[in-house]
């Protein structure tokens, strides 16, 4: 088996590994008990970077869950608002 075939296997596992992740969420132990749950922050971390080192990008059209995302009003969204992170600015760093 050469190098390329090797590395090709490696990356299509990942990439299977990733995919059934996203779709059925990770077996965690809670108290001694398995629970499944959605994939963590790290998981989709990893995902994403995974999309983003293969140049996999996504175009938000009608009816998918990318386009609904760009509709989402702001103010539904669990960010602070400018005038709350302008707050946070530190002007001067050497008191810290």
């Amino acid at each position: 088996m050469t190098k390329s075939t090797k590395a090709n296997k490696l990356h299509d596992k990942l990439c299977d590994t990733l995919a059934d992740l996203m779709d059925n969420g990770e077996v965690v132990e809670v108290e001694g008990v398995l629970r499944k749950r959605p994939p963590s922050a790290a998981i989709l971390n990893v995902v994403r970077q995974f999309l983003k080192d293969n140049d996999i990008t996504g175009i938000p059209v009608d009816g998918t869950p990318l386009n609904a995302l760009t509709q989402t009003e702001r103010k539904s969204l669990p960010f602070a608002d400018t005038q709350d992170v302008e707050s946070l600015v530190v002007e001067d760093r050497d008191e810290f």
